[in-house]
């Protein structure tokens, strides 16, 4: 299946007055992918740089055999050269009813009085896989149960929509991370259109209810809803992610998430009987999370217990070369990988010792963009042996964390060898320590800089070589008589 968007650029121009200044509008239309499964939404976004406050646009072409379903509107403001620049998605979801191939015809939008146009594609609606048909694949085991319990809600009240706050983990110690997502769950089947507005002003006051301070926060940066289809109760859902997180308690205190609100305005569609006219009526429609509560639990009794990284991890090694001469460096990799705050992961150097001298790490990082719990660091050693004979690395080099799966805590120990053959390096040190009696003191000496008199200088000069000259001329005499 083909993930590549294909983008149909068309620029215009348009002037927009704003203190006295004239800026050029920038429009695109994005086609989404050409190969989706039966349970995913194929989309048309129309983005607008340098917008208005309020824009105006034609409506979103239909695309024969596909129902169009809610459109999801973001507002951006990024800094251009200076200047503050804002960006608006304008997102029309589809849905395939069934698989085949369908058409995009050509067509032509109008945005702020001015055309721009799209050629089209040809889209496929493959079969939903096996994992996607089961009732909700996508999610975890628990937020699919809570998402059932409140889709039961749901058919009490009527309602084809809800807000979910989900956390990944009820339980953690302290140290462990957890994921928190935050999304929006409109029903497929859902006949009302909806808009969302002032996303970001809304998301701003969320995110300052639920962020807990007492945690570690790695935020996912989602800077424009996610969309995904789910499967809850033989109901299908189009889930809007609008933030999502990992939280890591920086001690052993009870979180406590709010119930949060997120508006969205909703079109109904009136027909009057007499005259057979239709006028759509705007209101707002807010929808509400359950509040969340997750328990953090102290760490077992350990003397590193304060400093020490929790998670699931594991080691790999790799080394430059294993046989060596003594004073031929090598490159040494303490690779740890798995899941857990890598940014709390840290290994010291070794100390200095007569088999070896190390020096501190090249330090790399690596993530999972979908997850960013997963992943690895890289510590590089470069090492200098000084004795001959077989080492294994296993004294210089572990490291300690809490297992988070097995609840205890655990050591990450190397398995290499090394074999170094050749002279000691202890003539080498013995040489060392006698260059050291050359610069005893120089610590003890001041290195204040000291300015110098030229002309000072000068003058002792000649007069010491007119002193000098006047002692030869006595002693000539001196010899003549």
């Amino acid at each position: 299946m083909s993930f590549g968007l294909k983008t149909i650029f068309v620029w215009f121009s348009a002037v927009i007055s704003f203190s006295g200044f004239a800026f050029a509008q920038e429009a695109s239309i994005e086609l989404g992918k050409k190969d989706i499964a039966l349970n995913e939404l194929f989309t048309i976004t129309l983005t607008i740089r340098n917008a208005q406050v309020k824009n105006t646009h034609s409506a979103f072409p239909d695309i024969s055999g596909m129902q169009k379903r809610e459109v999801a509107l973001v507002n951006t403001k990024e800094v251009i050269d200076g200047r503050s620049v804002i960006i608006q998605r304008i997102t029309q979801n589809y849905l395939a009813q069934k698989t085949g191939t369908y058409r995009l015809l050509p067509f032509r939008m109008t945005v702020n009085g001015e055309v721009i146009a799209s050629l089209g594609m040809t889209i496929q609606v493959l079969p939903a896989g096996n994992e996607n048909d089961k009732p909700g694949a996508a999610l975890s085991d628990k937020l699919y149960e809570e998402i059932l319990d409140m889709e039961k809600e749901l058919a009490e009240v009527k309602e084809d929509a809800f807000l979910s706050f989900s956390a990944s983990k009820d339980t953690v110690y302290a140290g462990e991370g957890f994921t928190a997502t935050l999304a929006l769950y409109v029903a497929e089947s859902n006949q009302v259109e909806m808009k969302s507005f002032e996303e970001g002003a809304q998301l701003v006051e969320i995110l300052k209810k639920l962020k807990p301070a007492s945690c570690w926060e790695q935020d996912y940066n989602i800077r424009e809803f996610h969309t995904s289809s789910i499967t809850l109760n033989k109901k299908r859902y189009t889930q809007y992610k609008m933030y999502q997180a990992n939280y890591f308690p920086l001690s052993a205190d009870t979180i406590r998430f709010p119930s949060v609100g997120f508006k969205m305005v909703r079109y109904r569609t009136i027909r009057n009987p007499q005259t057979t006219h239709t006028s759509q009526q705007a209101d707002t429609v807010a929808f509400f999370s359950k509040p969340r509560t997750v328990c953090v639990k102290e760490l077992p009794a350990h003397p590193l217990k304060g400093g020490i990284a929790v998670g699931n991890y594991n080691l790999q090694e790799a080394i430059s070369r294993s046989k060596l001469m003594t004073g031929q460096s090598f490159i040494y990799e303490y690779r740890i990988s798995g899941e857990g705050n890598l940014a709390t992961v840290n290994l010291a150097v070794p100390f200095s010792n007569p088999a070896f001298d190390f020096y501190p790490p090249e330090i790399r990082l690596s993530q999972d963009r979908q997850n960013l719990m997963r992943g690895a660091k890289t510590f590089r050693f470069t090492g200098v042996p000084k004795e001959s004979g077989t080492y294994p690395l296993q004294p210089y080099f572990e490291w300690i964390y809490f297992n988070s799966e097995n609840r205890e805590y655990d050591t990450l120990r190397p398995r290499t060898m090394v074999e170094v053959s050749g002279e000691s390096f202890l003539n080498y040190r013995l040489s060392a320590i006698e260059m050291k009696g050359i610069y005893r003191d120089m610590n003890g000496e001041s290195n204040r800089l000291r300015s110098v008199n030229s002309r000072e200088v000068v003058r002792n000069l000649i007069n010491g070589l007119l002193l000098t000259l006047l002692l030869a001329a006595m002693l000539l005499m001196v010899v003549k008589k």
